[in-house]
């Protein structure tokens, strides 16, 4: 049994629906990416979702540990925590009871998406550095990866600069808002 739930773990997810959404649509043995996990608070409600759904997905968490180095006050904290957040995070994860449901890779957002080929994911969400040019290289890269018909989203679209990114790289049109989440669902075959 479970020490923890997600919503005890310090954090931001006010995009619970989005996961939920994106888990119902999921088909079997679906790939999801998420960008950016702090202290887990989003990856353990992403990872309590898929275990309830009873659905196969795997479920890949991507971060360095060591905070935005756009937000100072996040590269604070991770040098109180001695230079890495990495033990908060799977302290977290594992007293949810959510160990087998998360993959993580200890890496940049660039370096993680090398791992994956083009058009091999159906979901991947963008929470990671919120600067204008970091939002432009993570919606770059990811892009190609996503199948046809697969999702990218992002936290945060109310700040000018991810909602700049989103509307320069792929196109205010072509995006859908969700609370303060963005989404935009691949149409075409055609790599970025």
């Amino acid at each position: 049994m479970a020490d923890l739930t997600y919503d005890k773990i310090s954090g931001w997810c006010d995009f619970d629906n989005l996961y939920l959404d994106m888990i119902q649509q999921a088909k079997e043995n679906s790939v999801f990416v998420e960008i950016g996990t702090w202290l887990g608070r989003s990856t353990a409600s992403m990872a309590t979702k898929i275990k309830q759904s009873k659905k196969n997905i795997t479920f890949w968490a991507v971060d360095t540990f060591k905070g935005s180095v756009t937000e100072k006050w996040h590269t604070n904290y991770v040098a109180e925590q001695g230079g890495s957040i990495r033990h908060l995070f799977d302290e977290n994860i594992r007293l949810c009871g959510l160990e087998e449901y998360v993959h993580v890779l200890e890496m940049t957002s660039l370096e993680a998406s090398k791992r994956f080929a083009n058009g091999s994911l159906d979901f991947v969400f963008i929470d990671g550095d919120h600067s204008y040019p970091a939002v432009c290289n993570d919606i770059k890269t990811w892009l190609p990866k996503l199948k046809y018909a697969g999702v990218l989203a992002g936290h945060d679209y109310t700040w000018p600069s991810v909602k700049s990114a989103v509307s320069d790289i792929i196109g205010s049109s072509l995006v859908r808002q969700n609370g303060t989440s963005w989404m935009y669902r691949r149409k075409t075959t055609m790599l970025y």
